[in-house]
């Protein structure tokens, strides 16, 4: 018969790996985002961490306005589903949003230590939510906020790690990039040569204008399409250039299981990002990047800190300036002429992704994290 005090010592027991995920970014399969969150979350559970993850319903209206007020409505209800119940978890980790500083706040003044991850600046954010440019100071005043109330904090890049600091700072952040799962995006059989292919968010910053300029340069070789994956703010434009183009095909979003394949099947992976609308550069680790080289492709980015020093410490792809339309081309020349070549880059850039930079290593990464403010451990 079990002995009737086990509820008590199973209260008693310290729930060290239980922990809750607070993602007010809607997310959407396609996106990085949504690769992301669940990609990490899925590899701490495999490793023994149990995480609740607490996230938005997506409003399901069309006018702007009751989009606006549903999600306000959203945040409030899921941060008070968190706030009611955090003394049940052991850290709170929360991916950095405008609207998340109430949850940062309840937990530190339940005693509830806070990870706050850093994907972007305030700037960042303001880029991609035109609507919150009428609230600047609140936007820059609720994500320092939620910063200043975090234990530790996790950047993608080390520009980031430094923008951190020169806002809030010394504190205990370090830098854990995206990854890639190298079970979805692996290498083919047999691969084409007749496109090359940009998949993710249609942003201004994507390089958009990059890629449609570069199907219409000189340089371009005529037996080539771009073939172009993802949905976003551009996408009107990419359909236009689609209708007037045989070079491009658009696809709009596709699967995230689905688009490993067609990466894998491709000649490069692009991600010719530039500083459009953007402050100023703090350092780029797309995800795109990761899953291009995972799937034993070479990738052709721009010249920005984090994705061009991961190009060029591998010799996994070709390195282009920002903004030129006519070095996109030549780089996608270039491969297309050098089957050779681009073989042995997606080699070293498939074997890197491996040794280096899967779901699992970030996830290895941000458990010892974790760990490290559980015990109190960890170091500025």
């Amino acid at each position: 018969m079990r002995d009737p005090s086990w509820r008590s010592r199973r209260k008693r027991r310290p729930l060290h790996r239980r922990i809750a995920y607070l993602c007010l970014q809607v997310t959407r399969e396609g996106q990085a985002s949504h690769a992301h969150v669940n990609e990490i979350v899925g590899n701490l559970r495999s490793i023994g961490w149990k995480v609740e993850i607490f996230e938005p319903r997506i409003p399901d209206v069309s006018w702007r306005v009751i989009v606006v007020l549903a999600k306000l409505l959203e945040f409030v209800r899921i941060q008070l589903s968190l706030v009611v119940r955090l003394r049940r978890f052991r850290l709170l980790y929360v991916r950095l949003h405008p609207a998340a500083l109430p949850a940062c706040l309840s937990a530190r003044l339940l005693g509830v230590p806070v990870v706050v991850e850093v994907n972007g600046t305030h700037a960042d954010v303001l880029l991609a939510y035109p609507l919150l440019r009428l609230l600047p100071g609140v936007v820059r005043a609720s994500m320092l906020g939620s910063l200043t109330l975090g234990t530790a904090v996790v950047t993608v890049t080390d520009e980031l790690r430094s923008w951190v600091h020169e806002e809030v700072g010394p504190c205990m952040a370090r830098v854990i990039p995206n990854g890639a799962n190298t079970s979805l995006f692996r290498p083919v059989m047999t691969r084409c040569s007749d496109y090359v292919v940009f998949f993710g968010a249609l942003a201004p910053w994507q390089g958009v204008d990059v890629m449609l300029a570069a199907t219409r340069s000189r340089q371009w070789p005529s037996g080539v399409r771009l073939v172009i994956l993802g949905d976003g703010d551009s996408r009107t434009q990419v359909e236009a250039a689609a209708r007037k183009s045989s070079l491009i095909d658009y696809r709009g979003r596709v699967p995230y299981g689905a688009v490993g394949r067609i990466v894998a099947s491709s000649l490069a992976g692009l991600s010719p990002q530039t500083n459009e609308g953007r402050s100023g550069p703090a350092g780029l680790n797309p995800l795109k990047v990761f899953e291009t080289l995972a799937c034993g492709v070479p990738a052709i980015v721009s010249d920005f800190p984090g994705q061009a020093d991961l190009v060029r410490d591998h010799r996994c792809g070709l390195v282009i300036p920002g903004g030129s339309g006519d070095a996109l081309a030549r780089a996608v020349r270039h491969l297309w002429r050098h089957p050779g070549e681009r073989t042995a880059m997606g080699r070293r850039g498939r074997a890197a992704v491996v040794r280096a930079h899967s779901w699992r290593a970030r996830a290895m990464a941000t458990s010892d994290l974790l760990l490290d403010v559980i015990r109190g451990e960890g170091q500025a």
